[in-house]
């Protein structure tokens, strides 16, 4: 149930399946005047009070001077008899009062033949969205508040209401000759023409801020230069969407689609950082996220996404691991008791219906990444990977009796899956006996859909054995699945690949000691994205007739998974050992090479590593910090199909352990 806001004041109410019918498509007319006399009539979506689900969805918008019959709009007649003034399939009201920004793009055009060109320029602004064009100041002005200019200066304008063109004043280029062009796009600014030395200028500028800005670059030192790129781009990317608020850092997730908290992409986030050795950063951030408890104890930022709850719980155990601050730990406890209060009784509500494919589990709940509302896994994973930390943390800080009893809670959730997996079992068409996330039977989609959740169930959660039949079976469904070196159709897109999930693919093969299978998987990852390094959350395959993308842009959750990805690559914890070069693909080992990583905190404390190829390949010389807040059982060190023992083979030297391979 909504309502429907025209200039602040209400105007209706919605109930979708009281006003419509279940599936059935309705328009609600709504008369829009600007009351307020702004300029502008800003028309809002929102929750109404006490609506169960707090979820707002605008399915497409019109907007007519004159109002068509409501069956003409549904039946898509309307444009026949009243011309929309615009029509949008999704929200389009923007925020007009943000922060100033100019975006710059240069561009060269070349004479590359023998003779004399003539060149007319264009450039084609492809919008839905009404466009003016100012002819004495020569800009294109977009819904009051973007603004298009170009230099030099263009002449003329062509307007069909979509393909918007503007021409630039004609050239004759001489072979070889060439000529630059500034476009520049204003939000929020009066906008104006850039020459094209102010715009290298202000390039120079932007290199020179980023270059010098103290962010975690070197970190990581990859000898692979695009590796490096990407690497770095990535962290960039994450810092460009960040924000100060209140003071403290507040790291988001993108810089519009996904502005703010979500709690399973926050949680990666803050942990890629805190690996940078930015643990006073992502403080703040792990803090703002544990204020969204509810009185009952309970996580539900997301409607019905139950497994908020147990992200929560590895977020403060991946935090507290790797700060290894437990009086931070002990001053956040009650946070953990709450939620491990409520568990028991989300577990309750699973009971209500004797008949529900999900008794005495987890109740009905959201799946996400390609799957709706039902009875399913995805919940019931990270429920369990947040109770086993729960009771490690209770473990580390004496906590006894807490372990003990929360244990029991874990053995009987797990021992109920069991059960209802043995149930659901399936088999896919390789003859894979696996587990699609579904309870439901006969599924509705294919079974790799939505497995991403199982994915962190392997890596970081560690809930399977590693001979587990059931998580073997459900890995190579995925794996039968590859495209392009990512997993067809596991998320929304049914011809598409999500391109982040490759990292938890990438992941669960680490973990289970394939590093060269996760080294390939790191590279199709770096391979899908844009230019610029960033990724978007979905993308489908190269050369597709239909090319589509969704996410944000850049989707920062992408960004820190590849921070992610090649630190683990490099150093990687399992158990009580640490495993060093287990996934350093073949070509970072080439002669003359050298690699670093040079502090990255682990479960262990800090992490230094330097691995010099010889300039002949011959030999490899390797110098480690370890760690010195917990001592590792094992350090090993995997290279050229060996594994050595760093304690045993390497020599002390100046604080460091000195390996010869």
């Amino acid at each position: 149930v909504f309502e429907l806001h025209i200039d602040g004041v209400l105007q209706k109410t919605v109930d979708l399946v009281r006003d419509g019918g279940i599936n059935i498509p309705f328009v609600v007319p709504v008369e829009a005047i600007d009351t307020d006399g702004d300029g502008f009539i800003e028309i809002k979506v929102k929750m109404a009070p006490g609506a169960k689900d707090n979820t707002t969805i605008l399915n497409a918008l019109w907007i007519f001077d004159n109002l068509p019959p409501t069956q003409d709009i549904i039946e898509g007649k309307a444009n026949k008899f009243a011309k929309a003034i615009l029509h949008s399939g999704a929200p389009i009201a923007p925020n007009h009062t943000g922060p100033a920004r100019a975006d710059l793009m240069i561009v060269t055009i070349r004479n590359t033949g023998k003779e004399n060109v003539v060149a007319i320029p264009t450039v084609n602004i492809n919008t839905n969205h009404i466009v003016t064009f100012d002819s004495e100041k020569k800009k294109l002005n977009i819904r009051n508040w973007r603004n298009i200019c170009a230099w030099p200066p263009s002449n003329s304008i062509e307007m069909d209401g979509k393909n918007n063109i503007l021409t630039f004043p004609q050239v004759i280029l001489k072979p070889n000759e060439s000529k630059e062009y500034v476009i520049s796009i204003h939000s929020n600014a009066e906008g104006f023409s850039w020459t094209v030395e102010e715009a290298k200028r202000a390039l120079n500028q932007a290199k020179l801020y980023w270059s010098n800005l103290d962010l975690p670059y070197n970190v990581a030192e990859i000898p692979d230069e695009a590796i490096q790129a990407q690497f770095d781009g990535a962290l960039r990317n994450i810092y460009q969407a960040r924000e100060i608020k209140n003071g403290l850092p507040s790291f988001q997730v993108g810089p519009t689609v996904y502005r703010g908290l979500w709690i399973v992409d926050g949680a990666f986030i803050l942990e890629a950082i805190t690996m940078l050795n930015r643990a006073e950063e992502t403080r703040a951030g792990v803090e703002h996220m544990l204020s969204f408890q509810r009185p009952d104890g309970s996580f539900e930022k997301l409607q019905k996404y139950w497994k908020e709850n147990g992200i929560v719980l590895w977020t403060i155990d991946r935090h507290e691991q790797l700060t290894g601050d437990r009086e931070w730990l002990d001053s956040v406890w009650t946070v953990v008791e709450k939620v491990m209060d409520f568990i028991p009784i989300l577990r309750e509500r699973s009971r209500q219906d004797p008949e529900a494919l999900s008794y005495d589990f987890i109740p009905f709940g959201y799946s996400d990444g390609g799957l709706n509302l039902g009875y399913e896994y995805t919940n019931a994973y990270w429920i369990l990977v947040g109770i086993k930390s729960a009771i490690s943390m209770a473990q580390r800080s004496g906590r006894k009796e807490q372990a003990q009893k929360w244990q029991l809670e874990y053995d009987s959730l797990w021992q109920r899956f069991l059960v209802l997996a043995k149930r659901d079992l399936y088999t896919d068409e390789y003859g894979n006996k696996m587990l699609p996330v579904p309870m439901s039977r006969p599924l509705k989609n294919p079974p790799q859909k939505g497995q991403w959740a199982f994915m962190h169930a392997i890596y970081p959660g560690e809930i399977f054995q590693k001979d587990d039949p059931l998580m073997l079976g459900t890995l190579a469904n995925l794996t039968e699945n590859e495209c392009e070196g990512q997993i067809l159709n596991t998320g929304w897109d049914e011809e598409g690949m999500w391109n982040y999930f490759t990292s938890f693919y990438a992941h669960a093969f680490l973990w289970l000691g394939e590093g060269e299978k996760a080294a390939q998987c790191a590279y199709a990852f770096g391979n899908h994205s844009s230019p610029l390094y960033v990724w978007r959350e979905e993308q489908r395959v190269k050369n597709h007739p239909k090319p589509h993308w969704t996410g944000d842009m850049p989707h920062n959750w992408a960004s820190a998974e590849f921070i992610r990805l090649v630190l683990h690559l490099v150093v990687f914890e399992r158990g009580d050992e640490l495993h060093l070069l287990e996934g350093v693909p073949k070509t970072w080992l080439k002669p003359g090479k050298q690699l670093a990583i040079n502090g990255t905190l682990t479960r262990f404390g800090e992490v230094s590593i330097k691995l010099r190829i010889s300039d002949d390949g011959k030999h490899a010389t390797m110098s480690v910090i370890p760690p010195k807040r917990l001592v590792p059982e094992k350090i090993l060190v995997h290279f050229n199909g060996k594994i050595y023992d760093l304690y045993k083979s390497g020599e002390k030297k100046d604080g460091a352990i000195v390996l010869k391979l």
